[in-house]
């Protein structure tokens, strides 16, 4: 019976050894679980807090460049953009202030808040600053200067809040570094300890489960050499299945954390490579300052110089470094910079003066030299920011300035002693130009007086073309009411010789009533055409050149049918002028008057006359052009002067082309010209 039980007892003691095996496998397995998600936990506790800091710097660097992009452009997007980077990062940094537990790293946070704060407020003060509207070109230098001062304190505290961040951002790393190591050593101890409990117990199983334990055995050794891509083969479904199953769950787990964490790094990487290209670019910006520029601690301590600095004096870094700067100035000069400098540190006041520093090539050129301080929240001096600017040639055409003023005030005595003298020969000038000046104004009475008689006889000269005017129109009235009231009596001699022969009657009695008012309405048209053409013009009005040409050959025309004088006219288009009508239409008049006289007194048989209107170059232009055999050339100067004339005497009085010359060029801006053509004269009117 013992026997029979033996091996049933061997067999409970396995299942009992295997049960207490597979418990401690179970325990140290949730034990090893435990400590991987607190060392997971830890682990993903200094990525978060590696990102935070990332991002601070990340959104520090893009307020920095939307400042720039506002303070060059002005752009309100800009504007609206940095606020909300502002806001973003106030946000991130009380996120940092729960996170991070050192004293170190909790004062670094509160530095970055009191950073923030006062950044914000100097940015408000820009945009403000830029908002207010200024007339003087003073109160807009002093804000001009004000901005500078503003932007230049931003730009020196982002040295400051980069060391924080920077700061931050390696505690992060190095917290997130440590993690890692300790989940590695972590898992290796825990492999260890599997290792060692599985040779424990495999010398009293090593008859049964030697080739299971082989197996898990291999699989801790490979995984605990970080082949996490290894999977233990489960077998058959018994303990040890589940016990290599929970191996293969662990590694799997411990691969995702892995290339998470691989991820996680290289994107730190990423932001890191973009921190340093953002410092890159910084410094390219202060060495493009056209100033030598250096930063100074509160003290006076200057720690940073600009390239341009060390290309100016030659010196290193290290030999400038503190108050290292004494070299390049003049021995003779350096007490005086020195009071004036430890006055400002002292004081807090704002440092200019003008000295001079040695170059590299060991000649001293004038600067001048202006620093401000950068203050904290509480008023405190934070850093000093200096400039120096090149005013050589400012200062050497100041000291030519002052020579020539020395000089000047020389020649000005040497001038005032000149005019004292001369002053007694003005004097004596004077007394002749009061007698010159009397003679003058009896000369220019003489004038007046010659100017008065030359208006007189202006005025008879259009007295007298007004008449010979009203002479030629009674002439062509004349003959535009002959035809018309011979017709007019053939009328009322009908009716009467009706009415006495016989056939007179109420329908004939109408004929002839109708007939003879038109006849009258023509004739009262007529006078009124007459009256319209010779009323004078007061002000200029637009018309049209053709209309008033026709209006005024429909004047003549019977007349000058009587004398077989024929008119023809050729017309491009309507030329709208604005000038006088009844003097534009006096002068076609004139010259068609002269043309008539011209025909009569040669006897020419086929007259012709030509009337042609244009337009060229924006002018009105019209001819008036005849064949009465031209004028001679002669003459053909003195055509237009007064009282000048071809005619015989008492058939001319010379004024008629003197006064059309006189209308159309003095009074309506344009020009009459004269010259022969073919067989006759052409006259050009031009307005």
């Amino acid at each position: 019976m013992s026997a029979s039980r033996r091996p049933g007892r061997k067999t409970m003691l396995v299942k009992t050894r295997l049960k207490i095996n597979v418990a401690v496998s179970v325990l140290t397995a949730l034990v090893i679980v435990l400590v991987l998600l607190l060392a997971f936990v830890n682990v993903n506790c200094a990525v978060n807090e590696s990102n935070i800091a990332s991002a601070i710097i990340t959104c520090a660097f893009e307020r920095n460049t939307l400042r720039d992009d506002y303070l060059r452009t002005g752009s309100q997007r800009a504007k609206k953009q940095w606020f909300a980077k502002h806001a973003q990062m106030a946000r991130l940094l009380q996120s940092e202030s729960e996170r991070f537990a050192t004293a170190e790293e909790r004062t670094n946070i509160q530095e970055l808040m009191k950073d923030n704060i006062i950044t914000g407020r100097i940015f408000t003060a820009i945009v403000e600053n830029r908002g207010k509207t200024r007339s003087d070109p003073q109160s807009a230098a002093l804000a001009h200067d004000a901005e500078n001062q503003l932007v230049s304190q931003m730009r020196m505290r982002v040295y400051d809040r980069t060391l924080y961040a920077v700061a931050l951002h390696e505690a992060a790393r190095q917290r997130q570094h440590v993690a890692l190591w300790m989940a590695a050593g972590v898992i290796a101890c825990l492999s260890l300890t599997a290792a060692a409990a599985a040779l424990g117990t495999s010398w009293t199983m090593s008859r049964t489960i030697t080739e299971r334990i082989e197996r898990l055995r291999v699989g801790a050794s490979v995984i605990g050499d970080g082949n996490l891509d290894y999977r233990i083969d489960t077998g058959d479904g018994d303990e040890f299945a589940e016990l290599s199953r929970a191996f293969n769950n662990m590694t799997a787990r411990l691969l995702a954390s892995h290339l998470e964490l691989e991820n996680e790094i290289g994107e730190r990487q990423t932001a890191e490579d973009a921190l340093r290209q953002s410092e890159d670019r910084f410094r390219t910006m202060a060495n493009a300052i056209p100033q030598l520029a250096w930063v100074a601690r509160a003290d006076g301590f200057i720690y940073w110089y600009n390239q341009r600095w060390y290309e100016y004096t030659g010196r290193s870094p290290e030999q400038m470094e503190g108050w290292g700067w004494q070299k390049v100035h003049d021995p003779q000069l350096l007490p005086g910079v020195l009071d004036k400098w430890k006055g400002s540190i002292a004081s807090g006041e704002p440092f200019e003066m003008v000295f001079p520093l040695r170059g590299c090539d060991g000649q001293f050129r004038q600067f001048l030299t202006r620093v401000r301080p950068l203050k904290d929240a509480q008023g405190g001096i934070v850093q000093w920011f200096g400039t120096n600017t090149d005013v050589t040639a400012l200062k050497t055409a100041e000291d030519a300035l002052l020579r020539l003023n020395e000089e000047l005030e020389v020649r000005v005595a040497q001038r005032t002693q000149e005019l004292e003298e001369s002053q007694v020969e003005l004097e004596a000038q004077n007394a002749e130009l009061q007698e010159a000046y009397q003679e003058k104004e009896v000369q220019a009475a003489e004038r007046i007086r010659i100017l008065e008689e030359l208006r007189q006889k202006e005025q008879l000269l259009l007295q007298q073309s007004r008449m010979a005017a009203m002479g030629e129109m009674l002439m062509n009235i004349s003959h535009q009411w002959r035809q018309p009231l011979n017709v007019l009596g053939m009328e009322v001699q009908e009716l009467g010789l009706a009415y006495k022969y016989g056939g007179f009657s109420e329908e004939m009695l109408d004929g002839n009533i109708g007939k003879a008012m038109e006849i009258i309405q023509h004739l009262s048209r007529t006078i009124s055409d007459f009256q319209n053409f010779l009323a004078p013009d007061k002000v200029k009005a637009p018309f049209w050149v053709d209309e008033v040409i026709r209006k005024t050959v429909a004047l003549v025309e019977e007349h000058f049918k009587e004398q077989s004088i024929q008119i023809q006219f050729d017309f491009q288009g309507s030329q709208l002028i604005n000038g006088y009508p009844g003097a534009y239409g006096q002068v076609v008049m004139n010259l068609l008057t002269n043309a008539k006289d011209a025909f009569v007194e040669r006897g020419v048989t086929d007259a012709v006359i030509t009337v042609h209107a244009w337009e060229e170059k924006g002018r009105a232009v019209a001819t008036i052009t005849d064949n009465a055999g031209g004028i001679q050339e002669e003459i053909l100067p003195r055509i237009f002067d007064a009282y000048f004339t071809t005619k015989e005497l008492g058939k001319g009085t010379g004024v008629g082309l003197f006064l059309a010359k006189i209308i159309i060029e003095k009074n309506m801006g344009g020009r009459l010209q004269v010259r022969n053509v073919g067989a006759g004269a052409e006259f050009r009117i031009e307005v």
